[in-house]
């Protein structure tokens, strides 16, 4: 067992209330410090096979999130309301079991800047390489979770290739990315989940159903809304009604 200055003793939860009084009315026999379950003596083997003791665990610091100073103009902007500016950005989450599906052209999985929290999933696209050989799925992973420029900086980056070299490919290919992801969410219904489509094209019911069955596994799926100048309910997969939940994002 580790003794230091780092040390804190241990955490313990119990069978119910009843179980942690009686634990509680033995503990000298553990010898503790003052303040009651933090321990120099007993170990966490020690505590574990006394019955009544469900889970046993050291305790750990928590601290807040790292602040980015000078963050790119984006960031800064999106971290608060009011202007002007403060020049920092302060990430709301340091969760790294966030799954983040980005459905494009891949992801330069190897770049530095993903610090190895990228991977590749599956290329849907006909003819094309486990690659980004366009860029804007890397551009577009960068903006969700890049070290520097991304806005969830601990999220897992999951490339879905669907879309080719020229950044096109058909709707039947998105939508065989987008099974890929079901199943995946199905296989693993604790870890959430975020589906990004930066993607265009005419609106499509069957499309829309797709983004429908992901919802309903709990997956919260974002879409660009067009980048027409048009309203986005012209378009899919940012078409949205009450029975496409998604988010469809113009600007921020």
């Amino acid at each position: 067992m580790r003794i230091g200055d780092d040390f804190r003793g241990y955490l313990i939860s119990f069978q119910g209330f009843p179980a942690c009084q009686s634990f509680l009315g033995g503990i000298s026999e553990l010898d503790t410090q003052a303040n009651g379950l933090s321990t120099g003596l007993a170990s966490e083997a020690d505590l574990r096979v006394v019955a009544i003791v469900q889970t046993v665990e050291e305790d750990a610091h928590a601290s807040l999130a790292a602040v980015q100073t000078n963050p790119p103009w984006g960031l800064d902007r999106v971290d608060q309301k009011r202007l002007p500016l403060d020049r920092l950005f302060h990430p709301r989450s340091v969760l790294r079991e966030i799954d983040v599906y980005i459905v494009d052209t891949g992801i330069r999985i190897d770049h530095a800047d993903f610090e190895g929290r990228a991977v590749w999933g599956v290329t849907t696209r006909t003819g094309s390489p486990d690659m980004d050989d366009n860029g804007h799925g890397s551009h577009v992973a960068g903006i969700v979770g890049g070290r520097f420029a991304g806005v969830s900086k601990s999220s897992n980056l999951i490339a879905i290739k669907a879309l080719d070299e020229e950044g096109r490919g058909p709707y039947s290919e998105l939508i065989a990315g987008l099974q890929w992801v079901a199943d995946r969410v199905s296989q693993q219904p604790s870890r959430p989940a975020v589906v990004n489509l930066s993607v265009q094209g005419r609106e499509s019911d069957i499309l829309q159903s797709a983004i429908k069955a992901l919802s309903n596994l709990g997956v919260h799926v974002v879409a660009a809304a067009g980048n027409k100048g048009q309203p986005s309910c012209n378009f899919s997969p940012a078409s949205t009604t009450p029975n496409t939940p998604l988010i469809s994002v113009g600007a921020m």
